[in-house]
């Protein structure tokens, strides 16, 4: 999305609004509610802070060009926020935890322990949910949420590891491969 020139970048977020309204619709307009006002102060940030020609011969008037830059940046994020609600939608936690599980094998050759990463992401994504499932205990009563009574209670949480077939190692590999190339700066 972030390389993307404006027409197919208006044509691809517009078509990955629609894709995640179908998809959920309650939870994807709740996420677009809580995203206005950054949506907002993007597009009113680039506004007033990008050189350009004035939109009307005020001092503090707004630039042409800024408004446009901030419009294709809040499209650019919310064409990103609705391929990540599908693919969440679609694929659901338990397979998406088990995907990055297995992309995240060779960084055991570092050193770093998936297991504790893994189980890290899923309990602050579960977390998170049983947060948002009920917003009216943080509303209600900030002082009890501060003191650790969030009323938010978690269930058990599983980690389980889906195994690879074989196209699938294979990709897995050069995707590994590709995002290794791209951070040691070779082809460039």
């Amino acid at each position: 999305m972030h390389r993307l020139q404006p027409t197919p970048l208006v044509f691809s977020a517009l078509l990955l609004l629609v894709l995640a309204s179908l998809r959920d619709r309650r939870r994807w307009w709740r996420t677009l509610k809580r995203l206005r006002f950054l949506l907002l102060a993007l597009v009113f940030v680039y506004g007033w802070s990008t050189p350009g020609l004035r939109l009307v011969a005020w001092l503090w008037a707004p630039t042409e060009e800024g408004l446009r830059s901030g419009a294709l940046q809040a499209m650019r994020l919310v064409g990103m926020l609705a391929s990540l609600h599908c693919l969440l939608a679609g694929l659901g936690h338990e397979r998406i935890f088990a995907g990055l599980y297995t992309l995240a094998a060779p960084l055991a050759l570092f050193g770093a322990w998936r297991e504790r990463c893994a189980l890290r992401l899923v309990l602050t994504m579960d977390y998170a949910e049983a947060l948002l499932a009920a917003p009216q205990v943080l509303r209600s009563n900030w002082r009890a949420w501060l003191d650790g009574d969030d009323g938010a209670p978690v269930g058990p949480v599983r980690l389980t590891v889906l195994p690879l077939s074989g196209w699938q190692r294979g990709l897995c590999a050069a995707l590994l491969a590709a995002i290794g190339l791209i951070l040691t700066g070779v082809g460039w």
